[in-house]
């Protein structure tokens, strides 16, 4: 492997304090409280991810709202590839604003820093890690796995902190088919389902 090549790091850190907190301190951190469901007019994708980060606050244990926390993508449990479908993309962005909404703070770990100006239009976000910092604070990570089931995909997602793989928050949720259909492109051929369903 190149010596030349950049490696996009992420820094361990913890973002509790707890040891170094006194009691008094640990009574008055501000707590992160579920947002009231939208109305969506139909079923959205995002009122499952509403109702999935609602699950995850109640659940949640010891977090700050001022700790930092990325979102990563969603993949199938099943699949040996590093792949993530256009809907599961679509989870991961509706999770930085559902958690965004009710005040944790987020950081988006694809966000440069400049703008590409390209005759296709103008860009500050990028998969490409020689466009991203060297390495980025983080805290906590939330993320997931999908499951083909009959008739819909069922969502798992948790949020673990860094230093200690320790989980702080568990979620499920079952998303139809239908809804996912909604966030394909026309093109885009529907997930495989279990055999039986269309």
């Amino acid at each position: 492997m190149s010596n030349k090549m950049r490696y996009f790091t992420v820094i361990f850190i913890s973002g509790l304090l707890a040891s170094c907190a006194s009691p008094t301190e640990h009574l008055h951190r501000p707590q992160l409280t579920a947002s009231p469901l939208a109305d969506w007019g139909g079923e959205q994708l995002g009122h499952y991810v509403q109702e999935l980060s609602n699950e995850l606050i109640r659940t949640i244990e010891h977090v700050n709202p001022n700790s930092k926390v990325a979102v990563s993508s969603f993949r199938f449990v099943d699949d040996q590839q590093q792949y993530s479908p256009v809907f599961a993309r679509q989870i991961q962005e509706s999770f930085i604003y559902e958690l965004h909404k009710v005040g944790q703070w987020v950081t988006d770990v694809k966000a440069t820093d400049f703008i590409r100006v390209t005759p296709d239009g103008d860009f500050a976000l990028s998969k490409d890690y020689l466009d991203l910092p060297n390495s980025v604070t983080l805290d906590y990570i939330l993320l997931g796995t999908l499951t083909n089931m009959r008739g819909g995909v069922q969502v798992n997602a948790r949020l673990v902190e860094i230093t200690t793989r320790r989980v702080m928050a568990v979620g499920e949720t079952f998303i139809p088919q239908r809804v996912i259909r909604d966030v394909l492109p026309s093109e885009q051929k529907p997930i495989r389902l279990v055999e039986g369903e269309s």
